[in-house]
């Protein structure tokens, strides 16, 4: 039986803090690679990302332009 994933980024911000954790990242990260038919131990830089994008809402690429407009 195909269980739905588990979205953390849909839990109410009543819910708790608004901090993502590296275990939430971890556990949408495994998510991801089942998906795909992967077992949670042949996870991907891509997967990753993606997790992170989705509990974070913002892109790596988003990421890495507010790191470099910081340093200007």
């Amino acid at each position: 039986m195909d269980n739905p994933p588990f979205h953390f980024a849909q839990q109410p911000k009543s819910a708790g803090s608004n901090r993502v954790t590296r275990e939430m990242v971890r556990t949408r990260t495994d998510e991801l690679a089942r998906r795909d038919g992967r077992e949670p131990t042949e996870v991907t830089h891509r997967d990753y990302a993606q997790a992170k994008e989705a509990l974070t809402g913002e892109s790596e690429w988003e990421r890495q332009e507010a790191r470099m407009v910081l340093t200007v």
